[in-house]
């Protein structure tokens, strides 16, 4: 029976559980960072933790390049893409909280 209500109260705390990600999409010729519940700025969600995002964009050829990024005009950041297609990716090291 104990094993029962742990079950419940760890499927009940998991629901109510609720994260912040950063996501990366692109807009026109740049990528953007948000950190939010959704991939789009959020501007009660503060985007520091998007600034420590280490972005790479791969282009066709297997080439990496690295990425800049800056502030944006509002809660999100960016970075300029490279001019060739290109597959772009990060790394954020946000440790245990």
């Amino acid at each position: 029976m104990r094993y029962v209500i742990a079950l419940g109260a760890a499927v009940a705390l998991a629901a109510a559980g609720r994260a912040h990600f950063v996501f990366v999409y692109v807009e026109g010729t740049e990528a953007r960072l948000v950190f939010g519940h959704r991939a789009e700025p959020d501007p009660k969600a503060s985007a520091a933790r998007a600034e420590k995002t280490a972005l790479t964009a791969r282009t066709a050829g297997g080439k990496e390049l690295k990425l800049t990024t800056e502030k944006g005009d509002g809660s999100f950041f960016r970075a300029k893409l490279p001019e060739t297609p290109a597959v772009v990716f990060g790394t954020t090291e946000a440790g245990v909280t």
